[in-house]
This record gives C-alpha cells, structure tokens and sequence, in this order.
C-alpha cells in the first residue's frame, strides 16, 4: 500500500500550497472579471471489473485529492443562457491507487458544470471532464508485469459528476457528489485495461469574485448562424499497439460520413456510417492465416452509427453509439462508443478540429485525431 506519507510530499503539498496561495491572493480576486471559484475536493472509490484483468484490483479503494479552478459564464453567448450560466475550470488533482503494482497518478482535467436545478439551500448539478494524466509505475515486462491496466505513462482521463452545492456562507459552499472516473490511453500501447471508478467526492469551495452584475442579458447574448440539415465527412487516424508476439505499434484510421440534424441552437443528433481500418487486425491476420489463403478474413470493418452533440458555440460534444454491419475478422465486440470533442478552426469556415475516444464497454479501443468537414 502507498500510504499518505508517501503521497503527499509529490502532489499533494504542491496542491494545497497553490490553494492557498490564490486563496488570499488580492490581486487575482480585484482582476477577476467574472465570478471565480477555488475548491478542494477528496474522492474515495472503488474499481469496477469491467473485464477479467481488473479483478485482482478490485480490493484497492483509489483516494483522490483534487484542486479545482472555475469561472461562471458571463452571459455573452445564448448557449450561456441556455444552460444557466455553467461555469468552466481547471482541475489538478493526485491519485493514489492503494497499489504498489499500479501506483500513483497525477493530471489535469478541463471541465463544464451545468446547474440541473436550484433550490434555496443551494443546486442540483452535474459535470462533465477531460484531460490527462501521468502514472508512476505503468506495465514492464520486467519490472511491473502484473500491470495490465496502464500499458505507458500517460492516459486519458475522464470525469463525470452529479453531485449537490450547498450554501454554506455567503462565499463558501460545501459540494457533494457521486463520481465516475475513467483512465487508460485509448490502446495506444497495450495492455491498456484502464481503470473504471466509481466513489463519492466533498469539495470545499470559496467564491473569490463575485461578478453577477456584469452577466450580459440574454436579448443581447450573440447567437451563432447554422444550417439545420448537414452531411459531414472525418476523416480521422490514430496509434495503435498490440504486444503479441512480434506485432509493433501501429495505425488506424476511421472514415465517417453522416447527416446531422440540429434540433435548435444547443441541440442536434446524426445517423450514417464509419469505415474502419485498423492495421492491428490486418497483422493479426497476417499471423493466422497465409496470403492466399481461401478463408482468410477481410480486416477491414463498416458500422452503422447515431449520435447525439451538445453545441456551446463553435465547440461542440459528442456521443456516437455504433454497431458493425459488416466484421468478417470477429476480434472485438459488435457495438461501440465514440465521445468526441469538435472545434470549428476558422468561424466562417466548415471545418473542425475533432478529437475523441472510441471504446468497447468499457475499454479504449483507439484515442484519435483529425479533421471533419460539412458539406
């Protein structure tokens, strides 16, 4: 067990050091131009066994200690409106897995909290997280072999929130959640089982500036220009690995065409198809079966797919659900997810920066890059 005597003196004193730091700062509350917010929170949890290689872990109750930056919506734009006012930040935070074989992590998270419903003793709400992170101790064949869920240094790390903000003073608020946190480095080297936690969160949080009569009306909020019917080409790739036998890191590339219906300004779904070629399955296949064999499979793979996207101006987020219509090599499973961030380049261009993460239930399949356009 790594305990708090070895956690602290790495991430956890530089994260209450910065806390106070900005805590009693009067320069950063007199600059400050909209409401600003500085918490600390601790998270415990447990690991859920989404497959057989996290069983063995399935004891350990990761710890988490977490510094969080925030800053309310100025009302400037009508998704600001829309989605009363959310506030976006910055989180740090150190985890401490309560494993010698799995170590320690440390990252930082880009986040959005949206108020469900607010009462008089405070509010209902929700948040939605990405960043990265680094472990201490990832797989080695030699070293650490009995890491089969951090197969490199880095990761993806993924947050989601529901969770209460009580008002406890006229600047203080006491937040308690339930929290879903997911880590792995989308299959970009292998094993990469990633961890899959569930706990419960308390943050202590202090409004440094409160700003609310400077929020922009919503009559004067800028409202974006778009066409409600869109057929939209990516193109996409990313790194693969596979550590069987001899086979090396790879590539795969994805090609998707759907139509996008935008129900108003915040809203929209899709339908269409994605086309897969993953060079992992090709080598695979390489392996089992001779070139001219009659019954060697085709790697490449099609899919059917529906999405929903949240809008916040030129950034956008997405959730495709996806199953194949056509798999002759059956290595994984037949549905998949995809949670996508979209960023217009140029504003009156139609073309988007996209980056996201495709997974099988659970676990990553592939974190990929690259460019969409509509059409």
């Amino acid at each position: 067990m790594i305990g708090i005597k070895n956690f602290f003196p790495t991430g956890g004193r530089i994260l209450i050091l910065f806390f106070f730091y900005f805590l009693w700062n009067e320069d950063t509350k007199a600059q400050s131009a909209r409401s600003n917010h500085l918490s600390l929170g601790f998270t415990q949890a447990n690991i859920l066994t989404h497959s057989d290689r996290v069983k063995p872990f399935a004891e350990y109750n990761p710890r988490t200690f977490r510094i969080n930056w925030s800053q309310s919506s100025d009302g400037s734009k009508s998704w600001h409106h829309y989605y009363k006012l959310p506030h976006t930040g910055i989180s740090l935070f150190a985890i401490d897995y309560e494993s010698p074989i799995l170590g320690n992590s440390y990252g930082a998270n880009l986040f959005i909290d949206f108020t469900l419903r607010q009462y008089n003793t405070g509010k209902l709400y929700f948040r939605s997280s990405a960043g990265f992170s680094y472990q201490t101790n990832p797989y080695d064949a030699s070293t650490n072999p009995d890491n089969l869920l951090f197969g490199s240094p880095f990761a993806v790390a993924l947050q989601l929130q529901l969770g209460y903000e009580w008002q406890l003073l006229p600047d203080w608020q006491l937040q308690t959640a339930v929290d879903i946190f997911h880590s792995s480095n989308g299959a970009v080297r292998l094993p990469n089982s990633g961890v899959n936690a569930i706990g419960l969160e308390a943050q202590l949080k202090y409004q440094i500036k409160d700003a609310t009569a400077r929020v922009v009306d919503r009559e004067n909020a800028h409202r974006p220009q778009y066409k409600a019917n869109n057929l939209q080409v990516q193109f996409t790739a990313a790194m693969v690995d596979d550590r069987s036998d001899e086979i090396s890191r790879t590539g795969a590339y994805f090609l998707q065409t759907y139509m996008e219906h935008r129900l108003n300004d915040f809203h929209g779904f899709s339908y269409g198809l994605e086309g897969v070629w993953n060079l992992r399955s090709r080598d695979r296949i390489d392996q089992q079966f001779d070139i001219d064999d009659e019954d060697r499979p085709d790697y490449r793979r099609l899919a059917a797919t529906v999405g929903y996207e949240m809008y916040f101006d030129r950034l956008s987020f997405m959730v495709r659900m996806g199953a194949y219509i056509y798999r002759p090599h059956r290595e994984d499973q037949m549905l998949f997810q995809r949670y996508v961030l979209k960023y217009q380049i140029f504003k009156d261009a139609p073309l988007f920066a996209v980056a996201g993460l495709r997974a099988y239930t659970g676990s990553a399949d592939a974190f990929d890059m690259g460019l969409l356009i509509k059409l």
